[in-house]
């Protein structure tokens, strides 16, 4: 009787970004979402129309964000730009830095993706409450209440997200230790003063694009000084285990 021979198994090796690649994806979409910002930021500074001051409830809600739709309309078409931007650095940016498989680096990258997440449902739920006031028609208290737990949800999902990414970030010299802290303190520590004093919510809008500004130029920099950085071990670079 005669036997076949069995066909040896063929395996699909998981084709994986490696740290050199990350790099230069990460700094491109650093400086992606650095452009945007800046754009959204010139639109604000033209028009005075900002996105912040429609994430909370206000008194004067709908007349405001009636007259000023045109331009909400095309901040938030950069913002959805942006948004995607910033998902992509941070998926990236651990890679890059070797630190992919850190467990609180792990969830910090799901959170800022859940952040994006809710960044497109408050895009679209803006543009929705915009056009509703555009054409008279009544808009429930509810919808502006609803937009305000939405917002602020989302901001606070990504101090934790910022918070969990910092932690598990390299700290093994002191630049490294500097960005560590820049990425994860400011941003929550303003969302903490901005809802116990509403007074300084314009105050802290203005801080947080210039702490966004300030974390993607410094990431920059980071990224740069690790794509000149020797190369580690081949297991290593993978994975973002100690070689």
């Amino acid at each position: 009787m005669q036997v076949k021979a069995r066909a040896p198994a063929v395996t699909h090796a998981r084709r994986m970004i490696d740290p050199p690649a990350a790099n230069r994806l990460a700094t491109a979409l650093a400086a992606a979402a650095a452009t945007l910002l800046t754009a959204m930021v010139a639109i604000t500074a033209a028009t005075g129309v900002a996105q912040e001051p429609f994430e909370v409830v206000r008194a004067d809600y709908l007349p405001a964000i009636a007259a000023g739709a045109p331009a909400l309309r095309a901040i938030v078409a950069l913002d959805a730009l942006f948004l995607i931007a910033y998902a992509g650095f941070f998926v990236m940016l651990p890679r890059a830095l070797g630190v992919a498989a850190e467990p609180l680096v792990r969830l910090g990258v799901r959170a800022m993706l859940a952040v994006a997440v809710l960044d497109m449902i408050e895009d679209h739920h803006l543009l929705a409450v915009a056009k509703a006031a555009e054409a008279g028609l009544p808009v429930d208290g509810a919808m502006l209440e609803l937009q305000h737990v939405l917002s602020q949800v989302k901001f606070h999902l990504s101090y934790l997200a910022l918070a969990f990414l910092a932690l598990g970030l390299p700290r093994a010299t002191r630049a490294e230790r500097a960005f560590a802290w820049m990425i994860g303190l400011p941003l929550p520590v303003m969302g903490a003063l901005a809802w116990a004093t509403p007074a300084l919510e314009a105050a802290v809008g203005v801080g947080r694009w210039g702490a966004f500004m300030s974390g993607f130029g410094a990431a920059i920099v980071m990224l740069r000084r690790a794509a000149r950085a020797p190369a580690p071990a081949a297991g290593a670079a993978a994975t973002g285990a100690p070689a």
